[in-house]
C-alpha cells in the first residue's frame, strides 16, 4: 500500500511537471507592448479627407517617416479629397501635397506643415516568417490610437501584388496604419480585410515606400483617382454584382450563393419551385416566385447588413435588388452610396441621374441608370425621410429582355398546354 502511493505521487508529480511544461510551451508568448505603445506614439496620424465644404469623406490612419513631417496612408483614403487634416498624436496639421506615388499601389506619401516629427524606421518584410509577432496600430472605426496584435501567416500575391497575410484585426479606419514588429520597426501598412471574415487581413509591405515615384500630386490628381477606382472596383464589384450571379442564371444558383441567407419559407417556396416538373403549374404555367417583402434574404454589401429581392420567372433570374436603409450619421451612408456609384461608374461608364421628385412618404427621390446592353440595366433609386435622416436605396439588375421573352413563353406553353 506505502509503495503504492508513492508510485502514485511520483506519477503525479511527473505529470504535473511535463503537462506544466507543454503548456508553457504551447501558450503564445506573454509580450508588454506598453512600451512599444509609448514609444510610437507620438509618430502616429489621423487621416481625414475633407471635401470643398470641410465636410469629412474619407477616414483612415497614417504615420510619420521624415522629420520633416512627411506621412504615409493609403492612396484610397485620400482620393477625391480637396484638403487633408492630419492629427498626429496631440499635433494638427494639414497635408500640402502628395509626395510619391505609383500606379498599383494603394500607397501614397504626403507632405505636411508638421516639421520637427518623430519618424518611425522602415524595414524589409523579406527577413519575416509565418508566426512572427506583429502589432497594428491605427484608428479602427473612429477610435483613436488602437493597438492589436497578431501573427503574420505569409506573403500572398493578390492580383498581382504582394500582401503580407496577418491574423491582427484591421478594420475600417485602420487603413493607412503601420504594421510593426516587437521592436517598432515597419514592415507593413494595413491595407484591406476580406468581408465577411475575422482575422484575415492584409498590409502591403512597407519596402514599397522607398520605391514610389516622386510626384507633385493634388489629392483630387486623375491619377490617383482612376487607380483608386480600378482598385476599388476590383475588391467591391463583385459584392455589388452579387458575387457573379449574373441575370439569366438558373434560380438554383441562389440557393448556392454565398453570403446570402433567405428565410425558411423562401428557401422552401424555390426548392419547391425547382422540383415541380420542370416549374409547371398545372395548367401549363410556369410557377413564378419573388422572393421579396416578408420572403426577401439578407446579406452583406460592403461590410453592412442589407435585404437582397430575387425575381424568378421561367427558372431564369430576372432581377436582383438590394434594399439598403440607414440612418445618417456622420455621413457614413453617403461614403456607402458614394463607394456603389463609384464602382458601378468605373464597370458600365457615367450613369444618367433622373429627380423624380417627392412623394407622400420620401424626399428628394433620385434615379440613377446604368445603361449595360439591350434591355439590361442597373437602376439606384434613393430617397430620404424623417427629416433628410434616413436614407433608402434600392439597387437593382434587371434584364427587361429577359422578362419579355420569358412571359411570351410562358404565354406560348400555356397555349399548347390548353391545345392538348
Amino acid at each position: 500500500m506505502i509503495v503504492k502511493s508513492k508510485c502514485c505521487l511520483c506519477i503525479s508529480v511527473f505529470l504535473v511537471f511535463v503537462l506544466g511544461n507543454i503548456e508553457r510551451a504551447g501558450a503564445a508568448p506573454m509580450f508588454d507592448a506598453s512600451e512599444l505603445y509609448e514609444k510610437l506614439q507620438p509618430s502616429l496620424c489621423a487621416v481625414l479627407a475633407l471635401d470643398e465644404t470641410g465636410t469629412e469623406i474619407g477616414y483612415g490612419s497614417g504615420f510619420v517617416i521624415t522629420k520633416s513631417g512627411d506621412v504615409v496612408t493609403n492612396a484610397h483614403v485620400i482620393a477625391g479629397a480637396v484638403s487633408i487634416k492630419l492629427e498626429c498624436n496631440s499635433r494638427i496639421g494639414k497635408a500640402l501635397n502628395i509626395a510619391r506615388f505609383s500606379p498599383g499601389l494603394d500607397l501614397v506619401v504626403l507632405s505636411s506643415n508638421l516639421s520637427k516629427s518623430s519618424p518611425l524606421n522602415i524595414v524589409s518584410h523579406l527577413d519575416l516568417k509565418p508566426g512572427s509577432l506583429v502589432f497594428a496600430l491605427g484608428n479602427p472605426l473612429g477610435f483613436r490610437s488602437t493597438i492589436t496584435t497578431g501573427l503574420v501567416s505569409g506573403v500572398r500575391s493578390i492580383d498581382g501584388v504582394d500582401y503580407i497575410q496577418l491574423s491582427a484585426d484591421i478594420n475600417p479606419g485602420n487603413s493607412g496604419g503601420p504594421i510593426v514588429t516587437q521592436n517598432g520597426e515597419v514592415i507593413g501598412v494595413a491595407t484591406m480585410r476580406l468581408e465577411k471574415t475575422q482575422r484575415l487581413s492584409f498590409a502591403l509591405p512597407a519596402d514599397h515606400i522607398h520605391n514610389l515615384g516622386e510626384v507633385n500630386y493634388s489629392f483630387s490628381e486623375k491619377a490617383i483617382m482612376s487607380d483608386v477606382k480600378v482598385r476599388n472596383n476590383e475588391l467591391f464589384i463583385s459584392e455589388l454584382l452579387f458575387r457573379g450571379l449574373s441575370l439569366g442564371s438558373e434560380c438554383e444558383e441562389i440557393l448556392s450563393l454565398e453570403g446570402v441567407h433567405l428565410p425558411p419559407s423562401s428557401e422552401e417556396a424555390l426548392k419547391l419551385l425547382l422540383g415541380s416538373q420542370l416549374g409547371f403549374s398545372d395548367e401549363g404555367v410556369w410557377n413564378n416566385i419573388s422572393l421579396t417583402g416578408s420572403n426577401s434574404g439578407v446579406t452583406q454589401l460592403l461590410g453592412k447588413k442589407v435585404g437582397v429581392n430575387f425575381e424568378c420567372r421561367f427558372g431564369k433570374l430576372v432581377s436582383a435588388t438590394y434594399m439598403i436603409r440607414e440612418n445618417i450619421v456622420n455621413n457614413v451612408n453617403l461614403s456607402l452610396q458614394r463607394k456603389i456609384i463609384a464602382g458601378l461608374t468605373v464597370k458600365y461608364g457615367e450613369p444618367i441621374t433622373k429627380t423624380l421628385g417627392d412623394s407622400i412618404f420620401s424626399k428628394n427621390e433620385q434615379l440613377i441608370l446604368w445603361t449595360l446592353k439591350a434591355g439590361q440595366e442597373v437602376r439606384l433609386e434613393k430617397s430620404s425621410s424623417g427629416g433628410e435622416k434616413n436614407l433608402s436605396m434600392r439597387l437593382q439588375y434587371i434584364d427587361h429582355e429577359l422578362v419579355r421573352a420569358l412571359e411570351l413563353k410562358e404565354a406560348l406553353r400555356a397555349i399548347e398546354f390548353n391545345e392538348l
